[in-house]
């Protein structure tokens, strides 16, 4: 918004300097008699008004441009926050599932904590001992007690 405002500025005193050189070049250029005078002030004033005039038109129709691209602008950065979100969104999902594929199967995790546990039971480790190392709820580790007594009889 503020380079807008710069050029909105920008455009104002070029406007300003054009009023401002057509002034002094009008103030030099009077004739010697009060009539000379007075009829090329007129002719002079009517030539300013229209080359004015045509100068403000000019500068009505750059301001209309500017004002135009600046919603078309305003539409594209619309239109690029929401496809940075999007993006955004599908980074975090490939993110995830790189997570998902990196971690170490959960599978394969338990058999060996199953196995590890059967094995300390079988030294005759307490119930307690053994979930509390290997992180096993106390119903579990009881199952695989009671499962290693049934296979062993």
């Amino acid at each position: 918004m503020e380079t807008w405002n710069i050029i909105l500025l920008g455009s104002d005193l070029i406007l300003m300097g054009a009023v401002l050189y057509l002034l002094l070049r009008l103030k030099n250029t009077y004739g010697d008699t009060p009539q000379a005078r007075q009829s090329a002030s007129r002719s002079r004033d009517d030539a300013v008004h229209v080359e004015l005039e045509a100068e403000l038109h000019k500068m009505r129709c750059i301001v209309e441009d500017l004002e135009k691209r600046r919603a078309e602008m305003e539409t594209y950065n619309a239109e690029l926050e929401r496809k940075q979100q999007r993006l955004s969104d599908v980074i975090a999902k490939v993110d995830e599932v790189l997570e998902a594929l990196s971690s170490p199967d959960p599978l394969k995790n338990r058999e060996e904590e199953i196995a590890r546990a059967k094995e300390l039971l079988r030294t005759g480790e307490p119930l307690e001992k053994v979930s509390e190392k290997l992180k096993l709820y106390k119903g579990e580790v009881e199952l695989l007690s009671s499962l290693e007594r049934l296979a062993s009889d």
